[in-house]
């Protein structure tokens, strides 16, 4: 009956530990997936339902910079600024869809590092 027990035991901590790092590895994907979604590089996850990700903002946002510029050399200003306007909401939204981003990859992380990862965003981003 020992004999069991010295094999049962070691066997069921092995079966417990397996599935637990079965579960951490099924939160992570679906973590990595989230985060792909809100940049545009997957099918999952958005910003919000139904809202735009990052690579989408920042291309309308370009789009419209674009177009502005072509209408102000058009000597059409209510036009541009018009444009100009869409440019700075796209480029909210993109802030918004980026600081969630960086708040998934906190989570990620790990709490602990929640303020390194915060700071070194920032610091990527000033020139």
């Amino acid at each position: 009956m020992k004999k069991l027990g010295c094999v049962l035991i070691p066997a069921v901590v092995i079966v417990l530990a397996f599935a637990y790092n079965q579960f951490r590895v099924d939160q992570m994907q679906k973590q990595v997936a989230e985060m792909a979604g809100k940049l545009g590089l997957g099918k999952q996850g958005t910003a919000k339902p139904g809202g735009p990700d990052l690579m989408t903002s920042l291309a309308q946002a370009e789009r419209s910079a674009r177009r502005a510029k072509q209408l102000l050399k058009q000597g059409k200003s209510s036009q541009a600024q018009a444009e100009l306007d869409k440019v700075l909401r796209n480029l909210k939204q993109a802030n918004t869809v980026s600081s969630s981003i960086v708040g998934d990859a906190a989570k990620f992380v790990g709490e602990d590092d929640k303020l390194k990862l915060i700071v070194s965003a920032i610091a990527a981003e000033t020139p």
